[in-house]
C-alpha cells in the first residue's frame, strides 16, 4: 500500500518542498524590505509636511503681529493727518511762519 498523505487542517501550513520553501522565503525577506522602506519614506515624508507646517503657522503669526502693528501705526498716521489738516493750526502756521493776516471780511465774490 502506498503511503497516504495527510490534507493540512485550516490554521496548519501546508507542507512544501525545501527547494520552494527557500523561493518563498526570499520573496517574503524582499516584500519585507520593501514595506520598511515604504513606511521609512511615509514617516520621513510625514515628519516632513509636520515641520513645513509648524513653519508656515509660525510665519502666519509673524505676519499677523507685523499686520496688527502696522494697523496701529496707519491709525496713528491718521489722527496726525487729522491734527495738521485741522483749520486752526493751519491758520495758526500761517499767520506766524508766512506772516500772513486773516481777512476780516469773507472776500466777495465777482459775477
Amino acid at each position: 500500500m502506498g503511503k497516504r498523505q495527510r490534507t493540512p487542517t485550516p490554521g496548519e501550513p501546508a507542507a512544501s518542498t525545501g527547494k520552494g520553501r527557500n523561493k518563498r522565503f526570499s520573496l517574503n525577506r524582499w516584500g519585507l524590505l520593501g514595506l520598511l522602506v515604504l513606511s521609512a519614506a511615509l514617516i520621513v515624508f510625514f515628519v516632513s509636511n509636520v515641520i513645513a507646517v509648524n513653519k508656515l503657522v509660525d510665519d502666519i503669526d509673524a505676519r499677523r503681529g507685523e499686520l496688527e502693528e502696522l494697523e496701529r501705526q496707519n491709525e496713528r498716521l491718521k489722527a496726525e493727518l487729522v491734527r495738521l489738516q485741522s483749520p486752526d493750526r493751519v491758520t495758526a502756521f500761517a499767520r506766524e511762519n508766512l506772516g500772513m493776516i486773516q481777512a476780516p471780511q469773507a472776500p466777495n465774490r465777482l459775477r
